[in-house]
């Protein structure tokens, strides 16, 4: 059953839905505005949801990429194992991305003051 959550209002939504809510029907909130009224309609037992809310882009500000974890810390045992080429090193850092994203990130650094990027691990 689908209801116009701006028409009917919070307020009488709980009193809206009941006999459908009894007859165990799906319900469906459209017209959803914002992430309050999303909430609330996810509360009552609305299972699916329409609306504006829904097209606003959401923006996330990380500023680190996520490594694999325990597969990082196998990763840094392998390197400080010994003697290693650099088709090892290419072997064991380039399945994680988190890892080489960061490493390339280092090694482009002003710190090393490259006269070039460097654009994948392979590169020497």
């Amino acid at each position: 059953m689908r209801i116009d959550v701006s028409r009917v209002g919070l307020d009488a939504l709980g009193a809206a839905i009941a006999a459908p809510k009894m007859q165990s029907a799906l319900l469906v909130a459209t017209d959803v505005p914002d992430h309050a009224t999303f909430a609330a309609c996810r509360d009552l037992g609305f299972t699916y949801f329409q609306g504006e809310y829904f097209a606003q882009r959401r923006l996330f500000r990380r500023t680190s990429v996520a490594t694999a974890g325990l597969g990082s810390l196998r990763r840094l045992a392998e390197l400080t194992a010994g003697d290693v080429s650099f088709e090892d090193l290419e072997q064991i850092i380039a399945p994680d991305v988190g890892l080489s994203l960061k490493l390339l990130r280092y090694v482009n650094s002003a710190f090393f003051a490259l006269p070039r990027t460097v654009s994948s691990v392979r590169e020497r």
